[in-house]
């Protein structure tokens, strides 16, 4: 899904103060829905701590980086209720979700080449922390 340079504009502001490990909340926009722009990568999301309140929609826009391998953006976490599985373009790919309980949950991309270590294991890995 193509966006404004904008937008574009925005997400690259966001990456360079998104540090790795340090909990970004999303902002919520006048119509209550919770953004976040992140990067992704080989082999990584920026930033990989992304906090939201339960109950309000969430909507991520993900950049993808310049790179030969695919990759997606997964929540596997029936625990809090979420399931989330979206290939990443290579523009900017909208992910929605509204979560439903409190807790940490983790993001990752599942995909895997052949018999090499899977894009998590390789550190394409984060949390998205849900709170009250």
């Amino acid at each position: 899904m193509k966006h404004s340079l904008a937008a574009l504009a925005l997400l690259a502001a966001a990456s360079a103060h998104a540090d790795d490990g340090v909990a970004v909340t999303a902002t919520p926009g006048i119509d209550n829905v919770q953004r976040q722009l992140v990067e992704a990568g080989n082999y990584y999301f920026k930033p990989n701590h992304i906090k939201v309140q339960v109950g309000k929609p969430v909507e991520l826009m993900i950049q993808l980086a310049p790179g030969i391998a695919k990759h997606d953006f997964t929540i596997d976490a029936p625990e809090g209720d979420l399931h989330v599985k979206q290939q990443l373009e290579n523009d900017v790919t909208l992910v929605r979700f509204t979560p439903t309980k409190v807790g940490s949950y983790e993001f990752f991309c599942a995909n895997q080449f052949w018999v090499l270590k899977s894009h998590k294991e390789q550190g394409m890995h984060g949390v998205l922390e849900v709170v009250e």
